[in-house]
């Protein structure tokens, strides 16, 4: 589909990217969940990384949270944007943020939330704030 409607990019899992044969002539996001799908995706041809899950969040109900050190070994053994998601909010991503991640993504606290905007621009008053 990204490639019909000619798209700037998209997002993939780690499966997928492995295992297609995925030609695009953009940028490809590659979810990631351990240090080693992070390394083997940049080294085939990632444009950036998305990692998941920093802290508990309701996305991933029963799931263990890899915490900010998941951030920081991929930040050490990587060179391409690293993005962090899962139960990120306002009071802690500038965490995520000094731990290596260029940048972060978010979804229950933005879903979650009576006033979408007003979270959104929480989040990026205090990315401005790190910056």
């Amino acid at each position: 589909m990204a490639k019909e409607i000619n798209a700037d990019g998209f997002h993939t899992n780690f499966e997928n990217f492995i295992n297609k044969n995925i030609e695009f002539n953009g940028l490809i996001g590659v979810s990631v969940h351990s240090l080693e799908e992070a390394v083997l995706a940049e080294k085939n041809g990632a444009s950036y990384l998305l990692a998941s899950h920093i802290y508990k969040t309701d996305c991933k109900k029963g799931l263990k949270p890899r915490g900010l050190d998941f951030i920081k070994s991929i930040r050490e053994n990587t060179f391409i944007p690293l993005i962090g998601l899962g139960g990120i909010n306002d009071e802690n991503l500038e965490d995520v943020i000094l731990k290596g991640a260029d940048g972060i993504a978010v979804m229950s606290y933005i879903m979650a939330d009576e006033n979408p905007f007003k979270s959104a621009q929480k989040l990026k008053n205090n990315l401005i704030k790190v910056r």
